[in-house]
């Protein structure tokens, strides 16, 4: 009977395990697309900056003369779960593992293989996340700036040849923060995106 009863437990605990581990990569596939989508998204804001940064150059160089309209942000066409996304960058999912690991069903799962995922989601929660927000506080300041130079009917839209010098000076400082602080965040979903990818194929060693 004890053994019949370990059996069955042993089996409840294999299914568990198995429930959870597609769990897990279910949750990577959707963090596969999300990244791929904040991956184009940086690469979309990022090429806007550098092209601000040059009409800010050229508003200074000719002494706020250059007359030079505003640069709207052009945006690639992204799909989301098949439906058209033109949010910016996005954080990814963990609530498979947030649950997992608050009622311990981790333990379920091999070592190496535990592991792994841990290191995925250290990397992605406690890394990504915080650069993914220092990022959005840098475009809020400096959008925060722009509004100061905005028409009433189009608050986003800052005149450029309304700045002073210093003014110039302070946005062009300001687009180059928000430049800086998205390129680091790319480079880490970089990282997120191919230990996932390790992970979705197994391979859980530190090498791989």
């Amino acid at each position: 009977a004890i053994s019949l009863e370990q059996s069955g437990e042993k089996l409840h605990h294999l299914q568990q395990r198995h429930e959870l581990e597609a769990a897990l990569r279910a949750e990577c596939d959707v963090n596969k697309e999300r990244a791929e989508v904040d991956l184009a998204r940086y690469d979309d804001e990022m090429t806007w900056l550098l092209g601000l940064h040059e009409e800010i150059g050229k508003m200074q160089a000719t002494g706020g003369n250059a007359n030079l309209p505003y640069r709207e942000i052009r945006l690639s066409p992204l799909v989301l779960q098949g439906n058209p996304y033109t949010g910016g960058p996005m954080a990814l999912m963990t609530a498979v593992w947030d649950t997992a690991n608050a009622d311990s069903r981790l333990a379920l799962l091999p070592d190496d293989e535990a592991h792994a995922y841990s290191l995925l989601y250290h990397i992605r929660e406690e890394r990504f996340d915080a650069l993914r927000l220092l990022a959005e506080d840098a475009m809020d300041r400096q959008a925060a700036f722009e509004g100061q130079f905005a028409d009433i009917g189009a608050p986003k839209t800052p005149v450029l040849a309304r700045m002073s010098a210093a003014d110039l000076k302070e946005y062009d400082a300001l687009a180059m923060q928000s430049f800086t602080a998205m390129r680091v965040a790319k480079l880490q979903l970089r990282i997120v995106y191919a230990s996932s990818e390790a992970v979705r194929q197994e391979l859980y060693d530190s090498a791989s």
